[in-house]
């Protein structure tokens, strides 16, 4: 059963649509235990995008990007280290880049810079945007799973949105890491649904 709300108070929060997570270089394949998944990832979260576009609900992308040197990131362990150290996310470089299927959901699609971290509120004026669009409910998409996925949707469920999370729209480093998120953890404070339950209930 789909979540409550309107369409036109939805937003779709896509995260990290980009060429090192999406491309089919990206580095970030290597690192995942079926690299597959992110093409298939890929494709629903641009068919679930370009479905809901048609029924009001607004698109919006916020990627993450680094200055030359990533000199934000101060962490020595973990995701974000690990990026520093591939120089991934550059501004400026390919590799922060949107892919270009994007360009397939048209002018509708807004872009939120800023983001330099997990969380897709923090420094970035989401919560602005969604207040002045008068959106109550976001489905969260992209990548990845337990880091921009998670920490997003703790901030937005503690900020009082209703939170939906499109399990068949994000992406996971293993397929054990997806199953502990979206069966235990998402729903404490998400819906959890993949893309047709959402869509299908509340097609006109």
């Amino acid at each position: 059963m789909a979540a409550t709300g309107s369409m036109n108070s939805t937003a779709m929060v896509m995260m990290g649509i980009q060429h090192d997570h999406f491309a089919d270089d990206a580095p970030i394949r290597s690192m995942l235990d079926d690299s597959d998944r992110i093409d298939t990832v890929k494709g629903r979260v641009l068919n679930a995008a370009a479905e809901l576009a048609k029924s009001g609900v607004t698109l919006i992308h916020v990627p993450i990007a680094f200055e030359p040197g990533h000199a934000e990131i101060t962490q020595s362990v973990g995701i974000l280290s690990v990026i520093k150290s591939l120089g991934l996310f550059e501004m400026g470089s390919m590799g922060a880049s949107p892919i270009p299927e994007l360009n397939s959901l048209g002018d509708g699609l807004l872009t939120l810079p800023g983001r330099t971290g997990f969380n897709a509120f923090r420094g970035t004026n989401l919560d602005e945007v969604l207040s002045d669009r008068g959106v109550t409910r976001l489905l969260l998409a992209g990548a990845s799973t337990a880091a921009c996925i998670d920490s997003t949707a703790r901030i937005a469920y503690e900020l009082g949105y209703e939170v939906v999370i499109l399990h068949d729209c994000v992406v996971s480093r293993t397929h054990s890491e997806h199953e502990l998120f979206c069966g235990t953890i998402f729903p404490q404070y998400a819906t959890v649904l993949s893309a047709d339950e959402f869509i299908k209930p509340n097609e006109q």
